[in-house]
């Protein structure tokens, strides 16, 4: 007499169906991020690290960066405004830039060295 409980062969997921679940629930976290506000600190990341493109030794305080943080956020969704407040800050990149060759003439025109 055969023991049928042993006869059975076992049943498994397919390669393919734990794949497909996995990019599912990938997708599905990035859904809950994106729509939650999570990326809004990704976003400003990005930002902040394009308004530091192109500083050289001679470059804008620290405070300048943080104040023009502060005026960016109460700006919100204004781009004419945000787009102004990147300009000004580039101007004074653009400035600071002009000194990098002299450490007195930078910290003499509101930048910092190295």
């Amino acid at each position: 007499m055969k023991n049928f409980l042993f006869d059975k062969k076992g049943q498994g997921l397919s390669l393919n169906v734990i794949i497909v679940a996995a990019l599912a629930l990938v997708v599905l976290v990035i859904l809950v991020v994106v729509f939650t506000g999570g990326i809004g600190d990704f976003t400003s990341g990005i930002n902040e690290a394009e308004l530091k493109t192109g500083y050289g030794v001679c470059h804008p305080k620290a405070t300048s960066l943080a104040q023009l943080k502060i005026e960016l956020k109460t700006a919100g969704d204004d781009a004419v405004k945000v787009a102004g407040l990147k300009e000004e800050f580039n101007d004074v990149k653009v400035t600071c830039n002009k000194y990098s060759h002299d450490e007195t003439q930078c910290k003499d025109n509101e930048c910092s060295w190295k």
